[in-house]
This record gives structure tokens, sequence and C-alpha cells, in this order.
């Protein structure tokens, strides 16, 4: 997947490539992460999703049930 962020320091848009995947380190319980390839698979969380304005540029088919549970674990907040 990829996604277009905007770095609030560079104050300028970047594209990140992601996968998401319940095979992470910052899974819990079989949830789906956004692992970021830039960040060395570090987790994006839904704060910084949101902060920085997050937008999908790309997604494969498979993916987007995974997004969806993503982002629905977010909204039982």
């Amino acid at each position: 997947m990829k996604i277009r962020s905007f770095d609030i320091f560079d104050r300028e848009h970047v594209e990140l490539t992601c996968n998401i995947t319940s095979d992470h380190p910052a899974s819990q319980f079989g949830q789906p992460v956004l692992s970021v390839k830039e960040w060395n698979g570090a987790a994006m969380d839904m704060h910084h999703w949101l902060l920085s304005r997050c937008e999908i540029i790309e997604i494969d088919d498979a993916e987007k049930p995974l997004l969806e549970g993503w982002i629905k674990q977010f909204s039982r907040m």
C-alpha cells in the first residue's frame, strides 16, 4: 500500500510504503497494524495517521479488509 503523509517538520507531503499486517510486534490480539517501510518497519498509529492527514494512494484488494479492521479498532475508542 502507498500512502501520502504530511511531514510537519519538513512541511511537505511524503509518500510512504506500508504493509498492513497482524504479524508484527506492535499487533495485539491479532489486530492489524500499519508497518512503514521507510521507518524500518515501525508501526504507524491512528494518531499519526490523523495528525499528518494521511491518504491512501494505492492499495491492493487483499489489503482492503485489513485496513477496514484497522480503522474499526479505532472507531470503538
